[in-house]
């Protein structure tokens, strides 16, 4: 039965079929023969060490091998006993001194040669006497030379190789066998290959082996390795039980590492339940990988649960257990526990590792907990474990989002006294912990250490150091290090310009700043590639969205409520491509999910001409937004009112329920905010889901002085009047509100061209129908008897 295999070629000065010989065997150089020890030759061989000469060996056999000329079993004895003690350098010295003696060399001793190197993994050294020196003493490999040869392949995961031997096995008239199925599948587990490790499978049949739970389990570990978990589920639950071989152990444990590795945890968790009814029990492999697919799947609680459901299946949690399930807390923003998770190893008996630590100082990082972080990493030396760069860094990322910026560099510079050497992101953290405290003298001279170190700043680095100083009015250090920035950065160049061109604007610096902005569009209008590369809305349904502007490589569609940013943006892609044009989308804002409006995008990379544009303005403050909001609590005023809040926002990731969610909150820390407002209309009918006497519902014009996360949101319900339908800022809750009222009606930019880009994006039906239901009569409005709310709108936005 002939095995079909891919064709590849052997390590070099490997020969296929024997064709050559591999290496010269003998080694030349000095040594004595010396007498015989007592213990036998076995043991005198083994005395000489791990790579004996040939000399050497000649010597000592020299007494034993008329004896061995008639009794070749004593020589068999020999080598086997070389095979098991794993020392395949002496046994090929061994062959090559009966070679040079010519006595005759049967199956059995090159068998006991290759088992040596098989079993130390020395694929080259089994090679050469299968394929050399074999076919030169004119002795026939047989089944187990071609298996040791092959298992020696596996060992190192040299795939191609043990292919090869499997294909030449028919060839020489030699079948294979499970082992030599089974070692070629290993092979190619070690190396990856889990579509031929699969195909192997199923050539199995074909010559007539039938395959056992070895050649499963190989399988699906290759498949685990691929991150194929769909096809190592398939083996476990749909071939093995049709093939009437029951899944061991093994098996299963193969099938939720793979589950684990694509983090679907919810495969994984089914298949370690099912365990049990498989007559098989689970062990710590089994509970690891499930807490590492949680882990993975930001699953925290569940990790939790596997583990505190260990002791009850009478399975002992190891230190890969306990830093798997801290890993998943940090994961879900949970440091609390990661941090108790830690404190607990040793009452267990189980010592933390440096994973078990760095998987804590991490959670307390992801938390914004510096002290924490700080905590932990000054615990280290005293649990005699040693920091490395991971621990150093995520400490440092920790200060940094604490904005402590003087641990953030002291930590950096102990990193050198404990020999240490920080990298680019132990600079870049510190160097953004200075820029978001504004010390950007600082930021600069932690620049220049960088240089110095020889370690190479990248644009987010340069992009921190150029803010730090924007911020503080240093535009002019600003501008010197815009020329410092790497070549080919883009997004980032744009970013800094940005910052560079709003610290102008800051220090009244207008007609500066005016001029830079309309060199930098005239450059990248220079370099724009062709606009008409991309579609227009005429003969283009751009995935079902409607286009409510296009002007040269710029466009605005009509967000609706209920998608994401990323997802509305993702279908965009999706749509361009299938109708064969690029798929390049750059995104500079985003609306939240449960906003409707106006969406700026651009055609093509962030790194465009008009990509950078559009992010230029952004960063610059150059881009006029106008919402629309409903909102609840005390009047503000008879309509006209105007008013603005000018308040710091941080933004702080909550978890809760296994998700988790940004939130906006007033603090004096926090990043600069303004949000001017007009009272467009207050409707004061009695309503019975307004909280207090005196309160009404108004609709609102809100314009966004700056770009912070959830601004309008918060900085509303922060002066007690949240938008309605916004239960994350205590807004009403109200049977006719199906969302957060919130729409963004009209924004103004520039495009590459220097024209005004402003897209308006009419009221949807959702709105609509609540301003109906709130009584709200356009037609005794006062826009001239206007019949529709979006043409009375338009008016006021003006």
């Amino acid at each position: 039965m002939e095995v079909i295999l891919p064709s590849t070629s052997l390590a070099p000065g490997v020969c296929r079929k024997g064709a050559g010989v591999v290496r010269d065997s003998s080694v030349h150089g000095g040594g004595s023969s010396g007498k015989q020890r007592p213990a036998g030759v076995e043991a005198a061989l083994l005395a000489l060490g791990q790579s004996p000469t040939v000399d050497q060996v000649q010597g000592l056999l020299r007494d034993v091998l008329e004896e061995w000329s008639a009794q070749p079993r004593a020589a068999t004895l020999v080598l086997s006993g070389l095979a098991k003690a794993s020392r395949a350098a002496t046994a090929l010295q061994v062959l090559a001194v009966m070679r040079r003696s010519q006595l005759k060399i049967s199956v059995i001793h090159f068998n006991s040669a290759v088992s040596a190197c098989q079993k130390v993994g020395q694929w080259q050294m089994s090679l050469s006497v299968l394929c050399a020196m074999m076919p030169e003493t004119r002795v026939e490999p047989d089944q187990i030379s071609y298996n040791s040869a092959i298992s020696a392949c596996a060992k190192t995961g040299q795939w191609r190789q043990a292919l090869i031997l499997l294909g030449m096995m028919p060839e020489a008239k030699v079948a294979p066998d499970k082992i030599s199925f089974n070692s070629a599948i290993t092979a190619c587990e070690k190396g990856s290959q889990w579509q031929i490790a699969v195909e192997l499978l199923s050539l199995m049949p074909q010559a007539r082996v039938v395959a056992d739970q070895v050649s499963y389990s190989c399988v699906i570990s290759a498949c685990s390795k691929g991150g194929q978990w769909q096809i190592a589920l398939n083996v476990l639950s749909v071939m093995m039980p049709g093939a009437k071989i029951v899944p061991d152990l093994i098996s299963h444990n193969g099938a939720i590492n793979a589950c684990a590795t694509s983090g679907q945890w919810q495969h994984a968790l089914h298949v370690l339940r099912k365990i049990p009814a498989a007559k098989v029990v689970a062990n710590v492999v089994s509970y690891n990988s499930a807490i590492s697919a949680c882990e993975k799947g930001s699953q925290w609680k569940l990790a939790l649960d596997l583990l505190d459901s260990m002791p009850e299946a009478k399975v002992v949690a190891d230190k890969i257990t306990y830093s798997s399930a801290i890993s998943a807390c940090a994961q879900g923003g949970q440091w609390q526990h990661a941090v108790k998770l830690l404190s607990v190893m040793p009452e267990a008996t189980v010592l933390p590792n440096i994973f078990s630590y760095n998987s804590a100082i991490t959670a307390c990082e992801k938390g914004g907990q510096w002290q924490h972080a700080h905590r932990l990493l000054s615990m280290m030396p005293g649990a005699k474990i040693g920091p490395d760069q991971i621990s150093y860094n995520s400490a440092i990322s920790a200060c940094e989002k604490g904005r402590e910026w003087q641990m953030a560099v002291k930590l950096l510079s102990m990193m050198p006294e404990a020999k240490i050497v920080p990298d680019q992101l132990s600079y870049s953290s510190a160097i953004s912990a200075c820029e978001k405290a504004g010390e950007w003298p600082m930021a600069l001279s932690l620049l220049q250490v960088t240089l110095g170190a020889r370690v190479v700043p990248d644009e987010i680095t340069y992009n921190s150091v150029i803010t730090a100083c924007s911020k503080s009015g240093q535009w002019h250090l600003a501008l010197k290090l815009l020329s410092m920035m790497p070549e080919g950065a883009t997004l980032n160049h744009a970013t800094a310009w940005g910052s560079v061109l709003l610290s102008m604007a800051m220090s009244e610096n207008q007609e500066l700043k005016a001029s830079l902005m309309e060199s930098l569009r005239l450059q990248w209008l220079e370099s724009a590639s062709c606009f008409g590369r991309y579609p227009s809305s005429k003969n283009f349904s751009f995935g079902g969205f409607q286009v409510l502007l296009e002007s040269d490589g710029l466009f605005a569609v009509f967000k609706p409520a209920g998608i994401t940013t990323e997802e509305l943006v993702a279908r965009l892609s999706q749509a361009l491509l299938s109708e064969g044009y690029p798929r390049d989308i750059t995104l500079s804002s985003r609306l939240d999910v449960e906003t409707s409006g106006v969406l700026p995008l651009a055609f093509g990379p962030e790194s465009s001409a008009v990509g950078r544009w559009l992010t230029v303005q952004f960063a610059a403050r150059q881009v006029a937004k106008e919402y629309i909001c409903i909102c609840a609590g005390p009047v503000l005023g008879p309509k006209g009112t105007q008013g603005e809040i000018d308040n710091p926002l941080q933004v702080l990731k909550t978890v809760g329920a296994g998700t988790s969610m940004l939130k906006a909150v007033w603090s004096s820390s926090g990043k600069a905010a303004r949000t001017q407002y007009e009272v467009l209309e207050v409707f004061q009918q009695p309503l019975p889901a307004l909280a207090n006497e005196g309160d009404a519902i108004m609709m609102l014009l809100v314009r966004p002085l700056t770009g912070r996360t959830h601004q309008i949101r918060s900085h509303l319900a922060g002066i007690g009047r949240p938008i309605v339908g916004d239960g994350d800022y205590g807004g009403l809750q109200a049977p006719w509100c199906r969302r957060v009222l919130l729409h963004c009606r009209r924004l103004s930019l520039m495009d590459l061209n220097g024209r005004m880009f402003q897209p308006e994006a009419p009221f949807p039906i959702d709105l609509l129908e609540t301003l109906q239901f709130l009584g709200y009569d356009p037609i005794a409005g006062s826009c001239d008897g206007a019949s529709d709310v979006n043409v009375m709108m338009r008016g006021r936005l003006v």
